[in-house]
């Protein structure tokens, strides 16, 4: 089985600003990371670019839908 990743993607899809991505930061998905127990609503997770998606974590303020992309 191939060494997956993650994407060194540090910033926020919908606002530009820190992302706070363990893995990303870390290089590995064994980093545990506030996302990992966050609850994220589907219209939040819809404004996320679809370049993006998959690919570039949320901040915490936009995961929440209070950041300057929603």
């Amino acid at each position: 089985m191939p060494d997956i990743k993650p994407a060194p993607e540090l910033h926020c899809p919908l606002c530009g600003g820190a992302n706070a991505c363990s893995p990303a930061s870390s290089g590995t998905f064994s980093s545990d990371c506030w996302c990992m127990t966050a609850a994220i609503p589907e219209s939040v997770l819809a404004q996320i670019p679809a370049d993006k998606r998959g690919k570039a974590c949320l901040c915490p303020r936009c995961a929440q839908g209070s950041g300057s992309g929603t």
